[in-house]
């Protein structure tokens, strides 16, 4: 019963669907409908929306729908479409708590989580109003009541940390987030909006969720964001990439983060003001040497819309270089630069960029950075890629010695903070030296490697990279060939192809029927290699299974494929196993054509011998009335002679009559048949036709004529063929017998039931005569099959036993 009602109640909601009215309640509404304490059942919300405009009769359907929704609910999972679930349905102390997913595709997304605090109350109150006559406004508010569910809060991290909401900078807008805590947040679809789009109703679902798009005069007010900010990480989202698809206002808004659920994360908010802060600091030379002059760009953006004045400083290490009182305009970009402000000196040292705001209001912002400068530096490193695991990385690192003097150095590798190799040695004056650090067994994921270079126990300069090593992946069997069919004894032949992604040499293990039998191999990528077997089996047949698979030069083993091989004992390829000729047909299993007539063993009609005896058997002829009409009334069997023949070549015809009468009497009824089929075909014939067929025939013409003897001089010729004509060759039956295969065909062959009258019977309604009986040349041969032929779907009408003469 449960699954039907789940069946109900998807109809119902796809029913229903489009009969649900668009959002129109104010912001007001929608910021109650996600903020406050109690809201609607989200999935009955869409219900009560097309209660009041319902008759009394569909309101009555419509609460026998939600009655059955609402006990399904307290029961377990409600399927609502293959979008939507209603999930994890557990009872509290508190009430019924339940959770509404949405599934994009087959990836589950949680939406909202609810307490309902009594669904019984709302069941009792259904069964109440399905026994009214007239349900009022009253009544459909008090059920509004009982479906009310308390939205539970959902913890989030993510901020919004600023906003830049200036396009004429060349960045365009963009809105960026920030991961405060030590691990990673998911956004799994969520939403930037600005104050427009936030207090616009048009830009909300009916469910208090955000749409995926509201433009308004071309500009996209809704920004559907994906991603994932690593801990203490930020997220930058870009809102609009010029002026005219602009939608943050200059003198001031509100920018909101809305999870999927609509759930309002985090806000920002700016006003107009300066808003000056320090973006940059650029040094020259990139690379300064002991004793260079250094010279020092800062980077200032003012992104209020005022301009405003303050002071900035340039300070190493602690002591303050440059101070100089700078302004920058609104909405601006500016840079400021101090020439030979430092003559480097070596070791690391940290520049700070200060700007101090005289404006009220302003924050000082500071940006950070480092300058090395080292006695020696590391020009350059470089290592093979991709990186791929278990393969030892070699890192060529050429390490320059600008000084006139020899340093002694030391070269450190790190993966993950962790040293896996260090190298010392020296670097003569004013030359270069490579060195080699070596990365043993990377395992596959991401790494941070770091190279440090030391000079007495100082750290001179450091060289930085993220390296994804790629996992060794196994080998795959691409293709086989290999026959369906092998014989005992004989070589079969057969390729295999490979690939493997690091180009690894594979070799592939072969076991038959589980047992290992031998290697190809090895073998290069998207190579392909030739093997051969040779199986020997002692039955008549037997299925072998072959497993293939695939092995690097690592050891990695790939998926296996199996095929099989039907394995015959069958040593002259006559289609008979050998145990088949020794012990059923006594025929030679060496010899593939045991009587040497060029047919082989399989395909001859008598494999032992050359000489052949053809012998036809007749057991019936029917007609459906008397054809004697020349004899008395109570006179009922019809006389008639029948001439087989048997074309031997070369003109020469050998024919055989035979007189028979109609077989009223059933032979079957009256014969006790035997378990022998020889001996039920001789109790049954009413003629048998033998002749010698020559030993190089392979085949030979069987004709047959039937005559009705009207009196003892008078015959006449009946038509026995389908096919048309009045004269003798147009009633006379042929049917053509195979020596080779034991089969014949022509006027007679397998299924020719549906095109006249049956397997193995001859009649000349295949000509389409029967449609218009002549007694004197018709004759019906199925009487005894009516009714089982009319069951079978054929249309008997045309020849009519009530009726029919002939």
């Amino acid at each position: 019963m449960k699954g039907k009602s789940a069946i109900v109640i998807i109809l119902f909601v796809m029913l229903l669907a489009p009969m649900l009215p668009q959002v129109t309640a104010k912001q007001e509404q929608i910021q109650n409908r996600v903020q406050r304490n109690e809201k609607i059942n989200p999935f009955f919300a869409p219900f009560l929306e097309v209660f009041k405009n319902m008759t009394d009769e569909e309101k009555k359907a419509l609460l026998n729908a939600l009655e059955l929704m609402i006990n399904e609910m307290i029961n377990g999972t409600i399927v609502v479409s293959e979008n939507m679930k209603i999930m994890n349905i557990t009872w509290t102390n508190e009430g019924l708590k339940f959770e509404l997913w949405y599934f994009n595709s087959t990836d589950p997304i949680k939406i909202r989580h609810y307490l309902w605090n009594n669904p019984e109350k709302a069941l009792h109150t259904i069964e109440r109003l399905k026994a009214d006559d007239n349900i009022t406004d009253s009544e459909i508010k008090e059920l509004s009541e009982d479906l009310k569910v308390v939205p539970l809060s959902i913890p989030y991290s993510v901020v919004i940390k600023d906003v830049d909401y200036l396009t004429n900078d060349g960045n365009g807008e963009y809105v960026i987030l920030y991961n405060p805590s030590s691990s990673s947040a998911n956004i799994p679809g969520w939403y930037i909006m600005d104050s427009f789009a936030y207090n616009n109703n048009e830009c909300w679902n009916y469910d208090g969720t955000p749409k995926d798009s509201c433009k308004y005069y071309g500009r996209e007010h809704i920004i559907k964001v994906y991603g994932t900010i690593v801990p203490f990480g930020t997220y930058i989202v870009k809102v609009a990439s010029s002026p005219e698809d602009a939608i943050l206002n200059n003198d001031g808004d509100t920018v909101y983060l809305v999870d999927s659920l609509g759930n309002v994360i985090s806000t920002y908010h700016y006003s107009a003001s300066p808003e000056i802060t320090v973006e940059d600091i650029h040094y020259y030379p990139s690379k300064p040497s002991p004793g260079t002059p250094v010279d020092f760009t800062i980077k200032l953006d003012n992104r209020g819309a005022l301009g405003g004045a303050g002071t900035l400083q340039l300070v190493i290490d602690g002591e303050i270089l440059k101070s100089e009182s700078v302004y920058v305009e609104k909405y601006s970009i500016k840079y400021f630069r101090f020439y030979d402000a430092w003559t480097a000196e070596p070791g690391t040292h940290v520049v700070v960029a200060k700007f101090i705001p005289s404006y009220s209001g302003g924050k000082e912002s500071t940006e950070i950075t480092w300058i090395s400068v080292p006695t020696v530096s590391i020009t350059s490193v470089n290592y093979p890629s991709p990186v791929i695991e278990d393969r030892d990385i070699k890192f060529d690192v050429l390490v320059n010695n600008p000084a006139s003097e020899k340093v002694d150095v030391t070269l450190k590798l790190l993966v993950d903070n962790e040293q896996k190799w260090s190298f010392s040695g020296y670097v003569l004056p004013e030359q270069s030296y490579q060195f080699y650090l070596i990365w043993k067994d990377p395992t596959p994921e991401t790494h941070n490697v770091t190279i440090e270079l030391w000079e007495d126990s100082e750290l001179r300069d450091t060289w930085k990279k993220t390296i994804y090593v790629k996992p060794n992946l196994p080998p795959k069997i691409t293709n086989i060939t290999i026959p369906e069919e092998a014989y005992s004894g004989y070589r079969f032949d057969g390729t295999v192809t490979v690939y493997d992604e690091e180009s690894d040499e594979v070799y592939v293990r072969v076991y038959v029927n589980d047992e290992y039998k031998f290697t190809i191999g090895p073998i290069t990528s998207e190579e392909t290699a030739s093997y051969y077997y040779y199986p020997v089996i002692n039955n008549c047949t037997k299925e072998l299974r072959f497993m293939f698979v695939p092995v690097d030069e690592r050891g990695n083993v790939g998926t296996p494929e199996e095929r099989t091989v039907l394995v015959k004992l069958d040593t002259d390829f006559d289609g008979w196993c050998d145990i088949e000729e020794i012990e059923k047909y006594k025929t030679d299993p060496y010899k593939w054509d045991t009587d040497g007539d060029g047919i082989k063993d399989s395909k001859d009609v008598d494999p032992l011998t050359r000489n052949l005896t053809l012998t036809v058997y007749v057991f019936r002829a029917r007609v459906l009335d008397p054809v004697d009409e020349w004899l008395s009334a109570d006179y009922q069997k019809a006389d008639m002679t029948l001439e087989i023949g048997a074309n031997l070549g070369h003109g020469n015809i050998v024919w055989q009559s035979f007189t028979i009468s109609d077989n009223q009497d059933d032979a079957e009824k009256s014969i006790i048949l035997t378990n022998d089929t020889l001996v039920n075909m001789e109790l049954q014939q009413i003629a048998k036709f033998t002749v010698d067929i020559p030993e190089y025939f392979e085949f030979t013409w069987i004709y047959f004529k039937l005559f009705d003897r009207d009196t003892l001089s008078s015959w006449d010729m009946l038509d026995v063929s389908p096919e048309s004509g009045t004269d003798e060759e147009g009633k006379m039956a042929k049917v053509m017998f195979s020596v080779k295969s034991g089969t014949w065909g022509f006027h007679d062959y397998p299924n020719d039931h549906k095109v006249y009258f049956g397997y193995g019977h001859l009649s000349g309604c295949g000509d389409g005569s029967c449609g218009d009986l002549d007694s004197s040349t018709d004759i019906e041969p199925f009487v005894k099959y009516y009714d089982e032929l009319e069951a079978m779907g054929y249309d008997l009408s045309i020849v009519n036993i009530t009726d029919a003469k002939g």
